[in-house]
């Protein structure tokens, strides 16, 4: 992220040694996890943790209990938009009714979906990404290869708490479907909608099962 310039406001292309620099100090197995002594440390210098990829959804996570702890049966806790909890539903309603953006326009929902005691995340390259000549570049990395992620323009994951949802949003971001349905299995009642290909011309794929909580738009 650092090196692609995501945490600047100056995103630019970085060369292959900056690119490879980058990866030397980069994935958790370099990171070291003391549970007894509550400590972490990094086994390469200028490896940096970078929660962005699931603190909104465990802050939405943190604000619920203290919701629930005060008693409160109905409400959505909404952290950007891109990040939701559901606490039961709306006073008349079966489920609070959630419209998904179409990156390719704005003005018309891609899809509703029904939330209830639940969570969801969505991620995506339309507010945050890299333009550079005519290719955009994915704010999404692929850990196995470095790269930013191609052929993926937006992921809504419906699943049982915020930090999932964060954190299989990028999964399903980077994923083939045959690789998504094995992790997918580890969370039963995990919905999820893909908007595959570029933005401005994509296909909609949605896991089989999922249209009683994900319906598409017409």
């Amino acid at each position: 992220m650092r090196a692609w310039g995501f945490f600047s406001r100056r995103p630019g292309v970085p060369t292959a040694e900056q690119i490879a620099a980058a990866r030397l100090a980069t994935g958790f197995d370099k990171v070291r996890i003391d549970q007894g002594e509550k400590t972490i440390r990094y086994t390469v210098a200028g490896l940096e943790m970078d929660p962005g990829g699931i603190g909104k959804g465990y802050a939405a996570d943190r604000a619920t209990e203290v919701l629930r702890r005060l008693g409160i049966r109905s409400a959505l806790v909404n952290a950007g938009g891109s990040s939701i909890n559901a606490i039961g539903h709306p006073p008349g309603q079966s489920a609070w009714r959630v419209a998904i953006s179409n990156p390719a326009n704005e003005t018309k929902a891609l899809a509703l979906v029904e939330l209830r005691d639940i969570s969801l995340s969505t991620s995506g390259v339309s507010r945050q990404s890299l333009r550079s000549g005519s290719h955009t570049y994915s704010h999404i990395f692929d850990p196995r290869t470095g790269e930013p992620v191609e052929g993926m323009c937006q992921v809504t994951v419906v699943t049982q708490n915020g930090s999932a949802a964060e954190a299989l949003s990028k999964a399903a971001f980077i994923l083939s479907r045959e690789e998504l349905a094995g992790v997918l299995r580890r969370y039963p009642g995990s919905h999820v909608l893909r908007l595959e290909g570029s933005c401005a011309s994509n296909s909609v794929w949605v896991t089989p099962r999922s249209e009683s909580v994900i319906r598409r738009s017409n």
